[in-house]
């Protein structure tokens, strides 16, 4: 919802739901329920832009240039970090993912998170705790799978992920 267009599109969305299901019944508390609807019609939004945002990171893992060197080696290590990193966010639960991205991918704060998605602070602040947790462990079981922990691997551990 970053463009006015958005915003309105949205509003006459949540108008037009709301007067559809007021010809089907009575609302007691019309305008409670008008902003019900436009509240879950921009988490619905959100979800949509926030799985857009996973696709596209899926999509451009294999185009991600490597800073440094030329070497081969090197390049095929840090697309592994970014699936394996990627593969540790794809398997966060849906709100904690949510969170996570607004956060790690959109750089939004705690309170525009919050604001965002009807939670609190502490909820958003819950949530990246739960997702850096998460990712570091998905990404050090995977790492002892594999016999080693790389070097890139183990900056996006320490840092919780991409910043």
């Amino acid at each position: 919802m970053s463009r006015p267009e958005d915003i309105e599109d949205l509003t006459q969305e949540a108008y037009i739901k709301a007067y559809a299901a007021e010809q089907e019944r009575s609302i007691e508390q019309p305008k409670s329920y008008l902003f019900r609807v436009a509240k879950h019609l921009a988490l619905n939004e959100l979800t949509k832009k926030s799985e857009q945002m996973t696709d596209y990171l899926e999509d451009r893992i294999a185009s991600i240039p490597v800073d440094g060197g030329n070497d081969v080696e090197d390049e095929i290590e840090a697309q592994q970090s970014l699936t394996l990193y990627y593969q540790a966010v794809a398997a966060l639960p849906k709100r904690c993912r949510r969170v996570f991205l607004l956060r790690k991918v959109n750089g939004m704060r705690h309170q525009e998170i919050a604001d965002q998605l009807g939670i609190t602070v502490s909820a958003v602040e819950k949530h990246l705790r739960k997702g850096t947790k998460h990712c570091r462990g998905f990404i050090d079981r995977a790492n002892a799978r594999d016999g080693a922990v790389s070097a890139s691997q183990q900056s996006l551990t320490d840092n919780g992920g991409i910043q």
